[in-house]
């Protein structure tokens, strides 16, 4: 799991480090240098563990909406001293707010529930092949479909929010039938689909 701590005191990043051992982890002490990798270089992370209170001009609640802003879907996880900030907390839609000084059981409790999550989601997804490339598109970005039999082709029209480099789609869950995109759209995309069966 990639995750990123963004943490300006050392000793409590370290510790956390410690606790996510075997993770892919990035530290950032700065929040500024997490939110240019955000923005700038389009990194994106499986969890955020953000510290709340920081000495820099940005604390944690202003990181996780500029991060939120970029990425609807980021689990974010607060870290803090305080118990103030449960309200903001969920307004972000936080998957937990641990309270220093963070216990292993918690964190260990936490990215169980994440890969729990995680696997739920692999089984909800439709995959597609484009160029060599394949991807997956979460049946929550799916909003709706709509089918209708003309001659020997029935039609599948879907509103969804698309990868911008998916044109070919193949479903997994019937690998002999190819689905073709007729106008791809890098955000919400109204998409005729051409069912194909293969012979």
């Amino acid at each position: 799991m990639k995750i990123a701590v963004c943490d300006d005191c050392h000793e409590d990043a370290m510790r956390l480090e410690t606790f996510l051992e075997g993770q892919d982890i990035r530290l950032y002490f700065d929040p500024q240098r997490l939110l240019a990798d955000v923005e700038n270089r389009q990194m994106r992370f499986d969890l955020y563990l953000l510290d709340i209170f920081m000495d820099d001009s940005m604390g944690g609640i202003e990181l996780a909406e500029r991060i939120r802003a970029r990425d609807e879907e980021a689990v974010i996880c607060f870290v803090s001293t305080s118990d103030a900030f449960y309200r903001q907390a969920y307004d972000l839609y936080a998957v937990q707010y641990l309270l220093k000084p963070v216990q292993e059981a918690d964190v260990r409790q936490l990215l169980e529930r994440l890969v729990r999550r995680r696997g739920r989601e692999r089984d909800q997804r439709l995959g597609y092949k484009w160029r060599g490339q394949a991807g997956f598109i979460p049946y929550s970005r799916i909003l709706y479909i709509d089918s209708r039999q003309i001659n020997n082709l029935s039609l599948y029209q879907f509103t969804a929010l698309l990868p911008s480099t998916c044109r070919l789609l193949t479903n997994t869950a019937a690998p002999k039938q190819r689905y073709r995109l007729s106008r791809p759209r890098t955000f919400l995309a109204r998409t005729m689909l051409r069912k194909v069966v293969s012979r």
